[in-house]
């Protein structure tokens, strides 16, 4: 169902004939715009407390008014650009977002705060390269590679030797071949490891443990919510590979990358296939002889959310490309739903397999403090990524923050999650597809979400403007009162308010917005707000800008 968008018509009473009625005085005239917003009108939003409307920018030429009435009122308005698409540097436009009375006088505008620099993320390069080039891949790839083998082959034995070849350096622009033996073999996944492994790495145990953790709890947990990985080797299982070429990369990216999923693997006839399901990770090597110094507890704490991650890639890649034919999803809602992969596995996995018997919090960890950094200013990060990026931490917080909203509120995992791989659609066109309702009204409702989560004193009309699984006004204290040097706020999502003097200047970028509060005290004028260009004039249709509106009180 749509947002409700109630507007207030006042019809006048027409007196019937008759000696002593009076007709009715009529309503006092509605004042006009604010002069210095350039509105010829305003569409007037008249909603209840709790109640909801999402507006196009285009009607009215981006002006809204918002009324307080005798006893006042307060708003939470969105301003966001709605673009299904994407383009190599990110679908972006300058935009201008002000408000005023009817007489207000002119604020000092206001630009975009810069934001803090955001940590390196060293896999960064290697996992775009990956990216695109499994998207110039998918043409070669579709149909080809589904069905196994005609001839079942038996699962490699424990102590069983392969090469393989893996990325040598972060663009994958070249290979190396690398021997391992067999350490681990069990019902879904084989452990192969680098035979030139460091000093005081994992031991046998280690890799049991680590194998049954796969077998037993994140395969069940990937495949229920997401459908199963293709099985082009006809072996059964999927190839873990732990190598040191792994933690050579950090030379190339600069920093510790954790391991890959690359859909060339799946197919068999690519060059440079291993023609296999297979995913590499980095090894423990204290001493850093093979490259980064990396410690055992370390791998222990970083390799089990990227099992569920890269796993989430290999099915998405079967599904979509190797199975209905399709390109390879759009870069940011994959990140987005190998980010729920991490969460659902951290759900399901027992506390007893992980560090300080805290299985959740080591799985969600990262993709909670993503979805803060990008909560802190919405307005500065995308929600579509460039084609040319697989997301800035704050960009994957987004589409993670996304991926979990979505589903809360339209099947769960195991039902929304499989729609949403067994699919030839990717991106907007998907996700519109497999909940039936408009990307754009999506979005709204879910920038909307992301500051009235239980929101103190408050429920709003329509349930899907808040999350089922989540209290972030729990958690994200939670975070500050442990790290309060990297979390300052308590509530990171800190809108800017007004009374009705306002005017920022900023970017809209893809799929991202900017939240302002207004409040209107008791007997106030009312508010005009106007989404425009920098000259105060309608913003490109490419933008795709809405406006989406609650009334708090």
């Amino acid at each position: 169902m749509r947002v409700r968008s109630d507007f207030v018509f006042l019809a006048a009473l027409a007196a019937c004939g008759g000696e002593g009625l009076t007709p009715p005085t009529p309503p006092p005239p509605a004042a006009p715009p604010a002069p210095e917003l350039g509105c010829q009108t305003s569409l007037d939003v008249a909603l209840s407390p709790g109640q909801s409307s999402i507006i196009g920018a285009a009607a009215a030429a981006g002006c809204v008014r918002l009324s307080g009435g005798t006893a006042g009122a307060e708003y939470v308005a969105v301003s966001y650009s709605a673009a299904p698409d994407r383009l190599p540097s990110g679908r972006s436009e300058a935009y201008r977002w002000w408000a005023r009375t009817p007489t207000a006088a002119t604020p000092a505008p206001r630009a975009a705060a810069e934001v803090a620099a955001e940590p390196a993320d060293p896999g960064h390069q290697l996992h775009t390269r990956l990216r695109a080039m499994e998207s110039d891949l998918a043409t070669l790839a579709r149909g080809r590679a589904h069905r196994p083998p005609a001839v079942r082959a038996a699962p490699p034995s424990l102590g069983s030797q392969r090469s393989f070849d893996v990325c040598g350096n972060v663009a994958c622009s070249e290979l190396t071949a690398v021997p391992t033996t067999a350490a681990y073999v069990g019902t879904r996944v084989a452990i192969f490891v680098d035979d030139s492994l460091p000093p005081d790495g994992f031991t046998p145990d280690d890799f049991a443990r680590l194998g049954a953790l796969f077998d037993r709890h994140i395969y069940p947990a990937d495949t229920a919510a997401f459908g199963r990985e293709s099985d082009v080797d006809g072996n059964g299982v999927v190839f873990l590979v732990m190598t040191k070429q792994i933690n050579r990369l950090c030379f190339d990216a600069g920093g510790i990358v954790t391991g890959y999923f690359f859909g060339r693997d799946l197919v068999p006839s690519a060059p440079g296939s291993n023609g296999a399901e297979v995913f590499f990770s980095l090894v423990p090597d204290f001493l850093g002889t093979a490259g980064c110094r990396v410690t055992k507890d370390f791998v222990e704490r970083v390799l089990p959310p990227t099992f569920a991650h890269e796993l989430q890639h290999m099915i998405s890649y079967h599904q979509h490309v190797l199975v209905k034919g399709g390109p390879a999803e759009e870069t940011w809602l994959n990140e987005g739903l190998s980010h729920l992969a991490e969460e659902l596995a951290g759900r399901a996995v027992p506390d007893g397999f992980c560090v300080a018997n805290d299985c959740f919090s080591q799985f969600t960890f990262n993709v909670v403090s993503n979805a803060y950094r990008y909560l802190q200013a919405p307005d500065e990060w995308f929600l579509l990524y460039p084609t040319g990026s697989t997301g800035r931490l704050a960009e994957r917080g987004a589409s993670w923050l996304l991926t979990r909203w979505l589903l809360d509120h339209f099947g769960g995992a195991g039902s929304l999650t499989r729609r949403l791989l067994a699919t030839a659609e990717t991106g907007a066109a998907n996700i519109a597809t497999a909940t039936g309702q408009p990307f754009e009204t999506l979005l709204g409702e879910w920038h909307l979400a992301n500051y009235l989560d239980d929101l103190p004193n408050f429920t709003p009309a329509n349930s899907r403007l808040r999350y089922a699984s989540w209290n972030w006004r729990v958690t994200f204290p939670s975070l500050r009162a442990q790290y309060p040097s990297l979390y300052p706020r308590l509530f990171p999502l800190a809108p800017d308010s007004t009374a009705g003097r306002y005017d920022f200047s900023g970017t809209l970028r893809g799929g991202s917005g900017r939240h302002l509060r207004v409040v209107i005290p008791a007997g106030g004028q009312p508010v005009d707000l106007k989404l425009s260009d920098l000259a105060g004039g309608v913003l490109p249709a490419a933008i795709a800008a809405r406006i989406a509106i609650i009334r708090i009180r």
